[in-house]
């Protein structure tokens, strides 16, 4: 992010409180955030896990837009109104929604047995997404990276699917205006910021470069023209800010400034996204997608302390809020390319445990308040988490985590 900002959001005034998170383990975990181990056993967690899921996706069900997006710039709390994405302006509401959106399609895209609700939920929201629009952009502020990047990264998993049947090109032109978008931001230095402003040239973020250089590399294997050089750039800077532990600093501006254990414990949340990329583009090994995730568990009770705190990176080791189901959901990644040889059963339900103790009574989740974005993306990430799981755990063997 940049400077005087404050990182990815702008400052409060005040710190602010909100409710405590509702259901069991709730943030009463938060004494002692040491202790995330869980508290049942595989059978109990997997029926839990599963129940979490049906309530999350009925959460969603029951609250996507008219017109079939997912989130809203209406804040949880009225002082809230500009706090996260300066939701205020249209660029940012545009790009962060389409974000939402994107990611929300993926989570029902991604249920295999999708009730007819779930299935009419995301039929919209494809519909939605395969509007060849541009996002709005104003000045400074706008974070429409964000939506092009995701929306890209939606529509090559739609490629994927059956659900591409009779509307291939549709798709590809919705991609190739998200290529458009990407190219129009990229940094000189080759990858992305959080914030898009053609007058000025600001930081390369490792992990929102990491996700769109994935997805590029993606859209091009579906034949989505892309710029020559555009992903060898982008994944030379992510690269370059790896560290010798295998974690990635947290932009570009922090290369060359020495590693200090503030950095590092706070890598947790961003490193599996860099590394799942780098393996995607040909640049990691399984062996480097296991040190990813050795950094995710050493950084996991950092990002414990870093979820729902209203200033931004006021937690211990300045981890951000955001970065708790991010980085939930891209180990979960790891976890599924790693196999039963690297993770275990055991490994599997400690991470599903952090999204069952974490989903609310009425079916979300949710880290960070920002408008009624933070619940989409929260829920969206979270159901993804749950998927990989319930994929995954039942059917490895088990031993001391």
């Amino acid at each position: 992010m940049t400077t005087p900002r404050l990182l990815a959001f702008a400052p409060l005034a005040i710190v602010l409180s909100l409710p405590a998170a509702a259901g069991e383990g709730g943030d009463a975990d938060r004494s002692d955030v040491h202790r995330l181990e869980p508290t049942l056993d595989t059978d109990a967690l997997v029926r839990r896990a599963r129940e979490a899921r049906e309530a999350g996706l009925r959460y969603l069900v029951d609250h996507q837009n008219d017109d079939g997006s997912f989130g809203s710039h209406d804040p949880r709390l009225a002082t809230l109104a500009d706090f996260g994405f300066q939701l205020r302006h249209r660029g940012s509401q545009n790009g962060v929604r389409t974000a939402c959106t994107a990611l929300c399609a993926q989570a029902l895209l991604e249920t295999r047995r999708r009730t007819e609700a779930e299935a009419a939920a995301l039929e919209r929201a494809i519909e939605d997404l395969l509007r060849p629009v541009k996002i709005a952009y104003e000045k400074e502020e706008s974070f429409n990276t964000w939506g092009y990047g995701y929306k890209l990264d939606f529509l090559t998993r739609l490629l994927d699917s059956s659900l591409a049947e009779g509307r291939e090109e549709r798709i590809r032109e919705a991609a190739r205006l998200c290529v458009d978008g990407l190219l129009t931001y990229q940094q000189h230095g080759g990858g992305w910021g959080y914030y898009s402003d053609v007058e000025n040239d600001f930081e390369s973020m490792s992990f929102n470069t990491a996700v769109f250089a994935a997805a590029l590399h993606r859209a091009e294997s579906h034949s989505v023209p892309v710029p020559a050089g555009m992903i060898a750039d982008a994944t030379e800077i992510v690269l370059r800010q790896r560290c010798p532990d295998g974690s990635f600093v947290y932009s570009s501006s922090h290369v060359g400034r020495g590693r200090s254990m503030l950095m590092s414990l706070g890598a947790g949340g961003r490193t599996a996204a860099c590394a799942l990329a780098l393996f995607e583009l040909g640049r990691y090994d399984l062996a480097e997608l296991d040190r990813a995730l050795h950094v995710f568990r050493v950084g996991e009770n950092y990002l414990e302390k870093g979820r729902k705190l209203i200033v931004p990176h006021s937690a211990p080791h300045a981890v951000s809020g955001y970065f708790y189901f991010f980085g939930y959901y891209y180990a979960a990644e790891v976890m599924e390319r790693l196999g039963d040889d690297a993770v275990t059963t055991d490994h599997w339900n400690r991470h599903a445990w952090q999204m069952i103790r974490t989903q609310e009574e009425d079916g979300r989740w949710w880290d960070t308040a920002s408008g009624h974005y933070g619940e989409m993306w929260g829920t969206a990430f979270a159901l993804l988490t749950l998927h990989r799981y319930l994929d995954a755990a039942p059917a490895r063997p088990t031993q001391d985590f």
